[in-house]
């Protein structure tokens, strides 16, 4: 089992900058880190089981075709390594009392 937190932010500005060879482009950014979060948890299912997302405490309903970032980030990975690994995703609220600034570029 591997469970991880999903900090939660806002982008206090964005500029688009220079595209890159791969078709995305270059970011400067400064953000602010919020006292939320989700807490992911992973574990492997038998062979055959797929992948199951179970997103709990929150009102999302994905419209067709919609995907949540988990589900979103497991097609990329599944992608990369060249099959889809069984497993089963949590994803949870899980609240935090910090605030931290922190910038990228």
């Amino acid at each position: 089992m591997i469970k991880a937190e999903a900090r939660a932010k806002i982008n206090l500005f964005l500029e688009v900058t220079a595209r890159r060879p791969d078709g995305f482009h270059e970011l400067r950014t400064r953000i602010t880190l919020l006292s939320l979060s989700d807490l992911l948890t992973v574990e492997s299912l038998p062979e055959g089981q797929g992948f199951r997302l179970q997103v709990e405490d929150s009102d999302w309903e994905p419209k067709a075709g919609e995907k949540n970032l988990v589900e979103s980030a497991w097609d990329g990975f599944s992608e990369a390594i060249g099959r889809r690994p069984d497993v089963s995703a949590r994803q949870s609220a899980s609240p935090r009392h910090s605030m931290t600034a922190c910038s990228a570029s």
